[in-house]
């Protein structure tokens, strides 16, 4: 069996639209897979074998409660956990159950009008043709803000 593990810092992957580099979507994959995007077609049987490695490690409290859970309630769970987003707010409990994967780095914080190390995360939230939004969290005042490229 062939994995393929992406590569966060060269985007490669064998799983984007040959069309329009779209990410495909296999949760909703019939008799073809198609692009959500371009509608770019594409035999399912091109990916058989192949296996797209993805985590995010969540850690919580709440295990024991879910371990009571019927299975069907966990199946309801992971799907849940795969796509829930969450925003983290400093007051509250929630930023304790994620494990932070964000990356640091010095830039300038408006805030504290000062270089200050900072954790950073991007995203990609405009037409693909268009640069990815970053994310900046100031580790000594907390302020937060974002920069399009």
């Amino acid at each position: 069996m062939e994995i393929f593990d992406f590569n966060v810092e060269t985007n490669e992957s064998a799983f984007f639209c040959p069309s329009c580099s779209n990410l495909l979507d296999f949760r909703y994959m019939t008799q073809k897979i198609t692009c959500s995007v371009c509608k770019y077609e594409s035999d399912p049987d091109l990916f058989e074998g192949k296996l797209l490695i993805t985590q995010k490690n969540y850690v919580s409290d709440l295990e024991d409660e879910n371990s009571s859970l019927s299975s069907n309630d966990d199946d309801n769970k992971i799907d849940e956990e795969k796509t829930q987003k969450t925003e983290k707010d400093e007051s509250s409990e929630e930023e304790q159950l994620f494990v932070d994967e964000r990356a640091s780095i010095t830039v300038y914080c408006p805030q504290c009008e000062k270089e200050r190390k900072t954790l950073f995360s991007t995203a990609q939230l405009r037409s693909v043709d268009e640069g990815q939004t970053i994310f900046y969290q100031c580790l000594t005042c907390n302020h937060k803000w974002s920069q399009h490229n």
